[in-house]
């Protein structure tokens, strides 16, 4: 519609045609109103035409009920102007507070976002102390150590240092003397300066811890030649024919791998250590070929290791980042408390944990919330880094109630597992102090109970108790509700996961928590930091070996250098009581 279209329509006939105006012409109904307000029929003055003169004959009746007539037909057709332009009005108003709202909304939920986000970069950074007291393993890279709040409370409150008036400790004095050293007394005597001092049998003892000078030693084998009496044919030991005629004895090599598995060291720094500390002159890729022969050695116990992982009760799963020339790879680690398995792949699907362990894997695997470890029939899902989840969410949104219960009952049941595992350690303690005392002793009687009250053994009729209280939290936890998405997706987990938030229960060596691969997979998080990876899978693929064979070795609190120079000694096809040493889960 144009503006000619709005002169000399009525009241009425503008209410019939406010249904079918559209929203380009409300620019023109605008401009209309305003042309109405500058030429509004006026009123005569004070003359006869006055509103308030009564007429005295019927022409200036006429005249004046014209003027009024026209008036009121103004004052109409600006009211009905009026009202269509407050019916647009009305609807961008509501528009607009429609898209506040959602603005609102949006600002709110970037705001949260940005609140995580720095909450995830002083994890990175290692500065997260603020934003969350019980740690747990990030997205991709693995955390340090659980630490409750109460453990964190009391690390606070505790000064750095060892307290005032403590008495500093020195080393022990060695139980074996290799050599004696006599100091003889001063020539002047240190109370009156006197030169003639007498030596007599006391004395006063020091001693010095030290290592003797480290020198290359180098063995000649002369392998022996002989002649055959049948056929005078040259007889001789066929190592003397393979490999070059200078290598690497097995003491070095022992000491070369333990560095680059325990401590991190690089090539570069180990061939440094041994060409100017052990005068055995290496270059980095010499090291580099000395570590990738002791890894094909262990070779059969990887495989021996990998073997018996789908055998085992329990498990723990996690996976890590790992740089593969430059591309994004992973490293699968899993383990329990008699062995620790890494296999790196390119995947961080659910094809690998099912292609190591096997689809119906029957044992419980603990993991966190990822779903690539759904595929296990029985999983106990890590309730630290729920708690941990829930902790860092409590930042972003303080006053969510949902969420406040939802920590209040994580906590309960946290509390209650800690107490009911270590009934379960007191009563296993109980039971092999007792079977060792009657082995040792079996007429003597029982000791006596300590004092104080006494604790008793987690019997079955407990467990099931405790279990049932635990499972009725996280049903009231699971019927929460909350406006925030992060809190019903928590909510959501709980009532995904419920049954498997509780497999602790029915085994003594499954726990709350998935700790124990976090502390395993952690070296190897130290490890990618200074190595940045690997540059072939073969040289991932070896490092997975020696990772996986010496911590499962150490597991055992045994000599590491000792094993690996039995590994370097023992031919392959005699390895098998070494593997049956080191998988031993008695």
């Amino acid at each position: 519609m144009i503006e000619e279209d709005f002169i000399g329509l009525t009241f009425e006939e503008l209410e019939q045609f406010k249904p079918l105006l559209s929203r380009s012409s409300y620019e023109n109904i605008k401009k209309e109103f305003k042309r109405l307000e500058k030429c509004a029929p006026p009123l005569k003055g004070s003359g006869v035409y006055n509103h308030q003169y009564i007429p005295p004959n019927e022409k200036e009746y006429r005249e004046q009920n014209r003027i009024f007539r026209n008036r009121l037909e103004w004052h109409r057709r600006c009211l009905a102007l009026l009202g269509i332009q407050n019916d647009f009005l009305s609807k961008d108003n509501k528009q607009l507070q429609k898209g506040n709202d959602s603005l609102k909304q949006e600002n709110e939920r970037l705001s949260k976002e940005n609140e995580r986000l720095k909450i995830q970069l002083r994890k990175v950074l290692g500065k997260d102390k603020d934003s969350r007291k019980s740690k747990g393993k990030d997205e991709s890279e693995s955390p340090g150590p659980v630490v409750t709040d109460v453990e964190e409370d009391q690390r606070q409150k505790k000064k750095r240092g060892a307290p005032k008036g403590h008495r500093g400790a020195t080393r022990p004095i060695p139980t074996q003397v290799d050599f004696i050293k006599e100091i003889p007394p001063p020539c002047l005597c240190d109370q009156c300066g006197h030169d003639e001092i007498n030596q007599r049998s006391a004395f006063v003892s020091k001693y010095i811890e030290d290592i003797p000078p480290v020198v290359k030693q180098v063995t000649e084998v002369r392998y022996m030649e002989g002649i055959c009496d049948r056929c005078h044919s040259s007889v001789i030991h066929p190592s003397a024919l393979v490999g070059p005629p200078v290598t690497i004895g097995p003491n070095l090599t022992a000491l070369l791998t333990g560095m680059r598995q325990q401590m991190g060291a690089t090539y570069r720094k180990m061939s440094r250590f041994s060409t100017e500390a052990l005068q055995i002159a290496l270059s980095p890729s010499g090291v580099l070929g000395i570590i990738n022969r002791m890894g094909y050695k262990m070779e059969s116990i990887y495989k021996a290791i990998e073997a018996a992982l789908p055998l085992q009760e329990v498990l723990h799963g996690d996976e890590t980042g790992w740089k593969m020339d430059g591309a994004n790879w992973y490293l699968w680690c899993f383990c329990n408390r008699h062995m620790v398995y890494f296999h790196p792949s390119e995947s961080r699907g659910s094809k690998v944990p099912k292609s190591i362990l096997g689809e119906d894997f029957q044992g419980i695997l603990h993991a966190d919330f990822y779903a690539a470890y759904n595929f296990a029939a029985k999983t106990q899902r890590c309730l630290i880094h729920f708690q941990g989840d829930i902790n860092d969410e409590l930042v972003v949104s303080p006053g969510d109630y949902a969420l406040i219960q939802l920590k209040q009952g994580i906590q309960t049941i946290i509390d209650k597992a800690k107490r009911i595992k270590q009934l379960i350690i007191n009563t296993e303690a109980s039971a092999s102090t007792a079977s060792t005392l009657a082995l040792a002793t079996p007429a003597a009687p029982a000791p006596a109970p300590a004092p104080g009250p006494p604790k008793l053994p987690l019997v079955d009729e407990d467990r099931e108790k405790e279990k049932k209280e635990m499972d009725d939290i996280l049903l009231r936890l699971s019927q929460l509700d909350s406006p925030n998405q992060k809190t019903e997706a928590f909510i959501k987990r709980i009532i995904k996961h419920r049954e498997n938030m509780l497999r602790f229960m029915d085994h003594p060596e499954a726990e709350y928590h998935n700790n124990r691969a976090e502390r395993a997979i952690r070296p190897s998080v130290i490890f990618r930091k200074i190595s940045f990876g690997n540059r072939t899978e073969e040289g991932a693929y070896l490092y997975a070996i020696l990772a996986s064979v010496i911590e499962t070795y150490r597991l055992k609190n045994q000599n590491i250098n000792d094993f690996l120079l039995k590994i370097y000694h023992y031919e392959s096809n005699k390895k098998h009581g070494i593997i049956r040493a080191l998988l031993d889960t008695s």
